[in-house]
């Protein structure tokens, strides 16, 4: 899923701005944002770098894990509650990780 609005919005801009960025008409960014045209590898590095993200989570692309990592699935498995929790928490699973391997 796409997530161009959602990041022109939170940078205050208006389709015809980021289409002027871009060098297209409002109608063609517009198509863009519903997923209508697909847009151009060029538009998309512009875009990340406007919006200061990686092409991937503008597109809306979520981790996988699985490709080429080397993690077991139990490793995975702890990566991605990790993921959910704030500092604090990873401060104490990091101390008592650094407990369990005798740091």
């Amino acid at each position: 899923m796409l997530k161009l609005k959602e990041y022109r919005i939170n940078a205050g801009l208006k389709q015809t701005e980021v289409a002027k960025i871009l060098n297209i008409s409002q109608a063609s960014y517009s198509c863009y944002e519903i997923g209508k045209f697909d847009i151009p590898s060029k538009s998309l590095v512009e875009l990340a770098n406007l919006y200061n993200v990686s092409v991937d989570k503008l597109l809306g692309r979520t981790k996988n894990y699985n490709v080429n990592t080397g993690l077991t699935d139990k490793q995975i498995a702890l990566i991605k509650r990790i993921e959910s929790v704030d500092d604090r928490v990873c401060d104490k699973v990091n101390i008592y990780l650094d407990g369990l391997l005798d740091k």
